[in-house]
């Protein structure tokens, strides 16, 4: 949220998205969550390294679905060669710059696409 300037407490953002412990949070709460700030949100498939670089170039963010489905983690950015990497499930990890090749041995192809206005979606 904060990456289109919201400021959203992190305790309303576990309610809103109705945050569960054992089940963790869903793509479709977390798009629910986006559209209701006014963002763009689009749950995309078989994602690759060409269309991630253009929807970061485009001011988007990719919310990808990482370990087979088990959570999710934010690309900030990706190069040839690299990505960069919030994975939420290790604690004190800052946007670590990942191998490509690492990084898509984890990334199944699922992810959720953000942009800054429901109506500029960048994942067309």
């Amino acid at each position: 949220m904060e990456h289109y300037g919201l400021d959203v407490h992190p305790v309303v953002l576990q309610a809103l998205l109705l945050t569960n412990p054992i089940t963790g949070t869903f793509f479709a709460s977390m798009a629910r969550l986006f559209r209701a700030y006014g963002l763009g949100a689009r749950l995309r498939s078989c994602l690759g390294y060409w269309e991630t670089k253009r929807i970061l170039g485009s001011g988007g963010l990719v919310l990808a679905s990482v370990d087979e489905g088990s959570h999710v983690g934010v690309i900030y950015a990706a190069k040839r060669s690299h990505v960069w990497f919030a994975d939420p499930s290790i604690e004190k990890q800052n946007r670590p710059r990942v191998p490509w090749s690492d990084f898509s041995t984890r990334f199944d192809g699922e992810a959720l696409v953000v942009s800054s206005s429901r109506y500029a979606c960048v994942c067309e």
